[in-house]
């Protein structure tokens, strides 16, 4: 989504706390339809016969107006979610491990490891369970927020090991991988060396961790 102005072009970013993007601005190319206004997440936008056809993303209920445009000409629609996309939490205790020599798992809610050995550098792995109805998956796209992590994680969801989490906002995509029923969810974690150099910072998987679901759907916008 973005607007064209006679100083350049306008491009509205809704980043969360950390959040990066990079915006890419090619020129020489033919405009092609695109969205100018929106409340929710612009997946796709394409041109079929007289009107435009847009894929958004949101992430709960309510109904959102569109505006875009294509060869000069501005298209009107709107769509509504009556889903209402509630959050899960994944709270109570979780099982701690640390990654060294005779470690003892750990059972307790979440939290800085330092609760437990203030001057642990390392790796430690965090393991739930979590039951999932399957009405809440059918026809939505299911991210798993983990909140504050001190420093960088790895997401594994039954068995299936996802893309490290680096940076906030830590939050992977586990459509797919989350079934209706039971699930382990395995989170590892690896803080800095300051700890064991006696120098201890908050470590480990702070949370609070929540499923969060998105509904994607196309509506249609018509000449105005």
């Amino acid at each position: 989504m973005y607007r064209a102005a006679k100083d350049g072009v306008r491009v509205p970013l809704d980043l969360e706390p950390y959040q990066t993007a990079v915006v890419v601005v090619r020129g020489g190319h033919r405009e092609r339809p695109h969205l100018t206004e929106s409340t929710v997440p612009v997946l796709s936008v394409e041109r079929h016969g007289p009107v435009l056809r847009a894929t958004v993303e949101a992430s709960e209920a309510g109904t959102h107006r569109l505006v875009g445009t294509d060869g000069g000409h501005r298209y009107h629609g709107t769509v509504r979610v009556d889903d209402p996309l509630a959050p899960v939490p994944v709270d109570g205790d979780w099982r701690l491990t640390f990654e060294r020599e005779g470690a003892q798992p750990v059972t307790a809610p979440l939290g800085s490891w330092t609760e437990h050995d203030a001057l642990f550098s390392g790796s430690g792995t965090y393991t739930t369970d979590i039951d999932v109805d399957a009405v809440r998956l059918r026809d939505r796209r299911v991210l798993l927020d983990l909140g504050d992590v001190r420093d960088v994680a790895e997401v594994t969801v039954n068995g299936t090991v996802l893309p490290p989490l680096l940076w906030a906002p830590f939050v992977a995509d586990v459509t797919g991988h989350v079934t209706a029923g039971r699930n382990t969810l395995r989170v590892r974690v690896a803080n800095t060396l300051s700890n064991e150099r006696k120098k201890p910072l908050p470590s480990g998987l702070l949370g609070p961790v929540t499923l969060r679901f998105r509904r994607r759907t196309t509506v249609e916008l018509r000449r105005a």
